[in-house]
């Protein structure tokens, strides 16, 4: 299990700080007859986060939430910068917008590669480099790691679902939001502990 617990998630116009845990979980198989290792992802805990302050301080009708969701893609390849790639969509939350309102789908999600490493993404998007594993917490059973990941080499889909006017709210969201976004303009950050009663597999 992985709780970040701060970091950035910039997905075109949207520069989002993580100020509540995120919690994600897998597990992490072994096949005594075959020797192979496979991981099975579980699922994952985010808030609604405000992206879009309420007019007039409105927190209802005109204010606009993010809640980050899987979107059928987790993989961990052995590699020693603790590489995890993962799909994800973004489920806009707004009552003018429906119930269907994301960025990115199951079908087409936003694909991160994150690493402990440094990344090389295109220009205008520079280098960045995460933290590897270490030990947070040796008194505890099992023992609690840390970890920062880090990824700005990926795209962003425009949105879809948005139920508004018959698709009008798909190009208004994609206005605002700058969707599609190309690999060179978003970033994602994340600090975060982990705990496994495998450790070493991590």
């Amino acid at each position: 299990m992985g709780v970040v617990t701060s970091g950035t998630f910039k997905v075109g116009s949207f520069d989002q700080k993580i100020e509540e845990p995120i919690r994600i979980t897998w597990a992490n198989t072994f096949n005594p007859s075959t020797f192979e290792t496979k991981t099975v992802f579980g699922a994952i805990n985010a808030p609604k986060m405000l992206v879009q302050p309420g007019l007039f301080g409105d927190p209802l009708l005109s204010a606009v939430y993010a809640k980050v969701e899987y979107a059928g893609v987790f993989e961990m390849p052995v590699s020693s910068s603790f590489e995890i790639n993962i799909g994800l969509k973004v489920r806009l939350i707004n009552p003018f917008l429906g119930s269907n309102c994301t960025v990115g789908t199951n079908s087409n999600p936003i694909r991160v590669a994150l690493t402990t490493g440094t990344t090389s993404p295109p220009a205008p998007n520079t280098p960045i480099t995460g933290e590897g594993l270490s030990i947070a917490r040796p008194d505890s059973t099992p023992p609690v790691l840390q970890a920062k990941h880090v990824g700005n080499s990926f795209a962003v889909p425009g949105a879809k679902g948005c139920l508004f006017g018959g698709g009008v709210a798909d190009w208004l969201v994609n206005q605002v939001g700058g969707f599609p976004s190309a690999a060179s303009k978003n970033t994602m950050i994340q600090n975060e502990y982990l705990v496994s009663k495998n450790y070493s597999q991590l």
